[in-house]
């Protein structure tokens, strides 16, 4: 789980008293956040290094990604038509795609072209010898439903080609006031979830 230390340290900026640090690990607590125990380490740099992040502003507000090509109000068709230049001609060998979260906040989502876009991205990534690993979304607020629909689906293809699936959806469900902002981007403790998911799959532990 995550180290709250580091979370005291992002939310007081370094010069929480002992009081706060230990009112803060109490209410993580909680939220069943936890303490440090079984922590993941950080994500390392041998592997934030070769990393490329591609999606909307979810991914433009981390801070964790070395090299970051978010784009707030993205959907994943213009995820898609930028995946060429952005990300295979960037030379990096990894590429993380977490995408989506503006097509579903839509009354009617296109479900299949959302898919259609994330197969070619996928297929765009693979011919080019990038490793491709993909995302749930994480909560939103408004429709938790849709998210649940397109994640389903974003699981199932990634079982069928056999690819890294990152599950950012199941540590953060039912806990949007905890770990959004704004009903739609992660806070400071959703960021570092996501960072902790992420960590336990790239590099297990031994």
């Amino acid at each position: 789980m995550i180290s709250w230390f580091k979370l005291v340290f992002f939310e007081w900026g370094g010069c929480g008293t002992k009081f706060y640090k230990v009112l803060a690990c109490l209410l993580f607590l909680l939220v069943g956040v936890g303490c440090g125990q079984g922590a993941a380490a950080p994500l390392p740099a041998s592997i934030n290094d070769k990393t490329v992040f591609i999606g909307d502003s979810i991914t433009y507000f981390w801070k964790l990604p070395k090299h970051n090509l978010g784009i707030p109000g993205q959907r994943t068709a213009q995820n898609e038509a930028r995946f060429q230049t952005a990300v295979v001609q960037s030379g990096l060998p990894q590429v993380i795609i977490l995408t989506g979260a503006n097509d579903v906040r839509v009354p009617s989502p296109d479900y299949s072209g959302i898919i259609a876009n994330i197969e070619k991205m996928v297929a765009q990534g693979r011919a080019a010898g990038i490793d491709v690993i993909l995302c749930e979304l994480t909560p939103i607020t408004c429709c938790d439903t849709q998210v649940r629909t397109l994640n389903a689906m974003i699981k199932d293809y990634a079982t069928s080609q056999h690819l890294i699936l990152v599950d950012y959806y199941t540590p953060m469900a039912g806990k949007d006031a905890t770990y959004l902002k704004d009903g739609l981007h992660p806070n400071t403790l959703g960021y570092a979830i996501m960072e902790d998911t992420l960590t336990q799959i790239l590099q297990p532990a031994s």
